[in-house]
Order: C-alpha cells, then structure tokens, then sequence
C-alpha cells in the first residue's frame, strides 16, 4: 500500500517524543517563514527547523538570562574577527592575491615560487573564509538563534541530541551555541589529515549535506564523491570549486591508503611523522584550493600549468608508493610490514611476544 502523507492522529501523536512533537505540526506558513527568515537569508542555511521554532517558541529562548550569554559570545567572536582581520591585512600587503592573476607572475617568477605561493593563497583564503562564518555565528548570537541549554548536549548543525523537558530540572542556567558553531579553528588547522580538516570545516552546512545527499544517495560506494560534487556545485559552477571541492574526494582514498600503511608500521606516531602529517595535509588543501581563487578554467590550467601539475604528480605518487609498500619493503627489507593484528595476535596480554 503506498504511504499516504496525513495529520497524525491524537494517539499517534500522544506516542511521538516531545523533541519530535514540533515536527508533526509544520503547515506551508512555518515552510515559509523558516525558508524565508532575515537570519537565514544573511548566512545561508546553517540551520534546520526545528533551531529556527526553538528560538521562537520555547521558552529558555525567550528568557532574560539568555541576552548575557549572547552579548558575551559576540563579543568573543568580534575579538577572534579583529585578529583575522589583521592577519588578512598583512596577508595581502605582503602576499596580494592579485598576484597570482597577473602575467608576470607566470613570466618573471620561478617554479618554486609559483609553487611555493599556495601557502600564501591558501592563507589568504582560510583567514577570509573563517572571518564570514564567525560573522555568521555572530548573527546568529546576536538573533538568538541556536542558543540552547548546556544540558541538552547541542551539536554543529544538527542541535540539541535530546530536548527531554526533565533535564531542564537539573539545568543551571548557562547556554551553549554549539548548534550554530560553524568551525572549530583549532582543531580545523591542527589536524593531521585531509579527511580530518574537512570533517572540522564549515560543519552546518556538512550537517545539511550529510543528511541530504550522503546519507540519501543509495550508492554507498559513490556517496563521497556525488556529496562533495553537490558542494561543489552549490558554490557555483566556475571550474576552480570542482578542481578544489570536487577533487577532494579523490585524494579521500590516497590519504586513507597511506595512512593506513603508516598505522601499519607506527602504532603510536612519533613528533616527526605528526608534523610531515600536518605539512602534507596543509599542501593538499593549499594546492587543490588555489583552483577555489582562481575560478575559471583558463586561469586554473595556467597556474597547474605553470608549476607542472607538482601536487597531482605527489598524489599519484604517494598512491603508487602505498600500494606497492607491501612488495617494494619486501625487497628493501626481505619481509613484509607487519600489521598491527598480526602484532597483536603475537603478543601476550602482559606485553610479551609468544614464543
């Protein structure tokens, strides 16, 4: 029998969970002031509907005590957004992006230069981008729009994991703004891998797509790839975001093979290895996202051009390197690496190898 949309009945909806309740009730008024609301329309769609009616409706969002939270919160992000703005003033007068535009940055200037000034680039790019989304949590502070109470464990994007009335008991009195927390920038720029950056980048609007394309996307092999094809896409259709968005799903399996290997032979990765890590990570977002600036496909191809495709010539070859390790440490070393579950299987509850 095919499903049929209907208004839920009294005793079906006596049985719905008090957080769910909310969402039983939507008619095309709530569609269309929750599509429609200033907030969203100034910072995009960081926010589901349930975020936009808690900021109405309930009552912790309309409580007195709520403007103290919310004034220190934007205060704490305009500091944060004086010192990005700094940074990016520096940025530019040493290292204008403009540069990269300019023909005689192709002419005059070396391959290693041209090579070396995606660290700036990127730079450049991440200070302006952290800049937007704080300007966002500040609106959203500033409305208070996604400001719920610390008991109900809220979370970038998705919002509180459970709004039971009864945790409101034990409730004292402080707020989080987790729901609307677009970044963590620490954790973002300290993170040792790419997968890992991008799980930590932009997490509202990851949520949406997560919920909307990944995990509806019925091909679980493809569902990657089609996700960060629909970011792409939502950005706009200049070739430079499908040659940094897009792409990022190709390297997604290179970096999992290496570190794969790596875990394989480091169970515990010493300093040295956490840095080469970290550089590698912060040289594939820089030379994939130098695509994201220059945009066109003309200007794209100059520049990849121009330094000799370096960094997707590093792909393929820390590709080959990792699936060859097996046969080419068989040949340095005359074993093969050993594999943490064989080291384990080989190692007694108390530390020692077995005989």
């Amino acid at each position: 029998m095919p499903h049929i949309c209907r208004k839920a009945s009294k005793e079906e909806y006596e049985q719905i969970p008090y957080h769910e309740k909310e969402l039983a009730e939507i008619n095309l008024r709530n569609i269309f002031g929750y599509c429609f609301n200033y907030v969203s329309v100034i910072t995009g769609p960081y926010l589901t509907y349930r975020t936009y009616r808690d900021s109405i409706v309930e009552k912790y969002s309309s409580d007195e005590k709520l403007t103290e939270p919310c004034n220190r919160v934007i205060l704490e992000k305009f500091k944060t957004i004086l010192i990005f703005g700094i940074l990016r003033f520096l940025a530019n007068y040493f290292w204008p992006l403009e540069r990269i535009f300019e023909d005689e940055f192709y002419i005059d200037k070396s391959f290693l230069y041209r090579l070396w000034y995606i660290w700036p680039a990127s730079f450049f790019f991440k200070v302006r981008a952290y800049i937007v989304l704080i300007i966002s949590e500040c609106i959203f502070a500033a409305a208070g729009v996604g400001a719920y109470p610390t008991v109900f464990q809220s979370s970038p994007g998705r919002g509180p994991r459970t709004k039971d009335p009864q945790l409101l008991e034990l409730w004292d009195g402080t707020y989080d703004f987790n729901t609307t927390t677009n970044c963590y920038i620490y954790t973002t720029e300290t993170c040792l891998s790419f997968r890992g950056f991008w799980r930590n980048w932009n997490r509202c609007v990851q949520y949406w797509m997560v919920m909307n394309v990944y995990k509806r996307f019925p091909s679980r092999r493809y569902r990657e790839g089609v996700t960060f094809f629909v970011s792409a896409y939502w950005h706009g259709v200049s070739s430079g975001y499908y040659f940094s968005i897009a792409m990022s799903a190709l390297y997604f399996p290179i970096e999992d093979l290496c570190l794969k290997r790596l875990k394989s032979a480091f169970p515990n990765f010493p300093i040295w290895l956490k840095v080469c890590l970290w550089i590698n990570q912060l040289f594939a977002f820089s030379y994939m996202f130098i695509a994201y600036q220059l945009l066109s496909f003309p200007r794209v191809w100059k520049y990849y051009n121009s330094v000799y495709h370096f960094g997707y010539i590093v792909f393929v070859c820390q590709y080959a390197l990792a699936f060859f390790w097996p046969n080419i440490s068989t040949m340095l070393f005359g074993r093969k690496p050993k594999n943490i579950e064989e080291m384990k299987e080989n190692t007694k509850p108390d530390g020692f190898k077995r005989d």
